[in-house]
């Protein structure tokens, strides 16, 4: 099992959302998956496979109903795994993905300062 979790720096908000994961060499096949946690630098998804540490991958976390789902577009890499899912860091995403992820952390943690600061960079 991987020990990345337990170092986490970033708050984290419990959040469930449908999750669609693509992985560089398999092709426009997207893999369903649902996401358990958040936080501004990663994202925690239950997933029926495991990849290694340093996999790249795209990710889609879709807010919302399921005819025009909302969704945030990531780009990351899977950092840990185990039984049940992966733990995926961010590294890329577009300013209207960021915005709609800050949102769902302000509504899901009731934080929004402690948010904004993350996204500064500023310390209390």
């Amino acid at each position: 099992m991987g020990k990345g979790h337990e170092k986490r720096k970033y708050i984290r908000a419990s959040f469930r959302a449908k999750a669609y994961l693509k992985f560089p060499g398999e092709g426009p096949k997207a893999y369903p998956a649902e996401a358990k946690d958040i936080s501004l630098r990663g994202v925690y998804v239950f997933l029926d496979r495991q990849y290694p540490a340093g996999t790249p991958c795209a990710i889609d976390i879709c807010l919302g109903g399921y005819d025009n789902p909302v969704c945030i577009h990531v780009d990351g890499k899977v950092v840990w795994n185990d039984e049940r899912g992966v733990g995926i860091e961010f590294d890329e995403m577009d300013i209207e993905s960021l915005l709609r992820l800050k949102q769902v952390l302000y509504y899901n943690t009731g934080m929004p300062e402690e948010i904004d600061r993350e996204l500064t960079g500023k310390k209390v």
